[in-house]
């Protein structure tokens, strides 16, 4: 991947693929312009889920995809005001929290298993794009580097638990 251009959907996910020292760079590109990008070859790549394939007509201009799981970050952030979450009944807290976690189990285990996405894997292999992994060496470069960015930003919001949970959750 050394000097690619990849288009990333968040910026955690650019700071590891940089992070990884390869030479991989991560251009700021409108998901509007994603298409247009890869075509023309403005971007090398996009770091996105088999289903964009179709979605996206990614797999329109594709011939390769790879997996990067267990890289792909991924979330079930809930954030809200104080006073709009003291406004609902504890009932509809409790409903919000259950929703909360299942969604946060939900989203490690599509990340550990990529074929989840079997809709999306299956268009993209029908419509000529060859799926391979990428050396392992490399990818256990990316994942070092994801799981350092991941510290590093949890820390710097005084959420280190989220990085405990999801890298003891991708270690198994």
């Amino acid at each position: 991947m050394r000097g690619m251009k990849i288009r990333c959907w968040d910026k955690y996910q650019g700071m590891a693929l940089r992070a990884t020292g390869v030479g991989i760079s991560t251009p700021t590109i409108a998901q509007a312009d994603m298409y247009m990008a890869m075509k023309t070859g403005v971007v090398d790549g996009v770091l996105y889920p088999p289903k964009a394939g179709k979605g996206f007509g990614l797999a329109d201009i594709a011939k390769y995809a790879t997996v990067l799981y267990p890289y792909a970050d991924m979330g079930g952030d809930l954030i809200a005001s104080k006073a709009a979450w003291d406004k609902l009944s504890s009932d509809l807290q409790e409903i919000v929290l259950e929703a909360t976690k299942w969604w946060e189990q939900h989203g490690i285990d599509m990340y550990l298993n990529y074929e989840t996405d079997e809709v999306g894997i299956k268009y993209c292999k029908e419509n000529n794009v060859t799926f391979t992994w990428l050396p392992e060496a490399e990818r256990a470069k990316i994942s070092k580097a994801a799981f350092r960015v991941w510290k590093k930003e949890t820390e710097k919001i005084d959420a280190s638990w989220v990085y405990e949970r999801l890298s003891s959750a991708l270690a198994k």
